[in-house]
């Protein structure tokens, strides 16, 4: 009872909840715990999905810049540093408006050193290159920018072969970023990853 009480005021009984879910008769009124079910084995499903989900989010951290990288990397070198503003390089101009504006957005409210050096020491009339505003961004707005890529360019081809994708299975790709994004969120906001 001790552990309980100090387990609910460290975690809170609605984060605990999710983990009681799979030992109770949630069909019935109260939702009363089922025979058998005892609290080592809540408490030891919470223990392993928070294991999981440092694990899983050490190894998203590593695809993570890799995607950033390579996002930053291959277009600028076939269409310039800025590549990210233009338009033409997208498939909708819709999608292209929304990634900039949140692509702008970030960069605004970035505190990171570079990002203080750049403002000092260039002209800020003129956008940061894609290598420093690719680092200020979500991973989620990273994903839909290489979505919305043209799938002609040789510079999505080139990241989808930097990760073993050929150009055909680009579209896999794309669908694996923003599961990955989805994945990462859970992880980051320490939702449950082990349902």
């Amino acid at each position: 009872k001790e552990e309980l009480i100090e387990v609910l005021s460290r975690i809170g009984y609605y984060r605990l909840r999710g983990y009681a879910y799979p030992y109770q008769d949630n069909f019935s009124r109260n939702s009363p715990f089922l025979p058998n079910a005892c609290w080592q084995y809540i408490k030891d499903d919470y223990v392993f999905d928070s294991k999981l989900r440092n694990l899983v989010m050490d190894a998203l951290s590593h695809i993570e810049v890799a995607v950033r990288s390579q996002l930053a990397y291959q277009p600028s070198i076939a269409h310039g540093s800025r590549w990210y503003e233009d338009p033409v390089l997208c498939h909708s101009r819709k999608i292209f408006s929304d990634n900039l504006q949140e692509l702008q957005k970030c960069w605004s409210r970035s505190r990171e050193v570079f990002k203080s050096h750049y403002e000092t020491n260039y002209d800020t009339s003129v956008a940061p290159p894609a290598w420093m505003i690719f680092e200020t961004t979500t991973f989620g707005t990273v994903s839909k920018v290489f979505s919305n890529l043209n799938n002609n360019l040789s510079a999505k081809t080139e990241i989808a072969k930097y990760f073993g994708f050929t150009k055909s299975s680009t579209k896999v790709l794309v669908s694996w970023f923003q599961h990955l994004n989805l994945v990462r969120n859970i992880c980051a906001h320490h939702s449950r990853l082990f349902t």
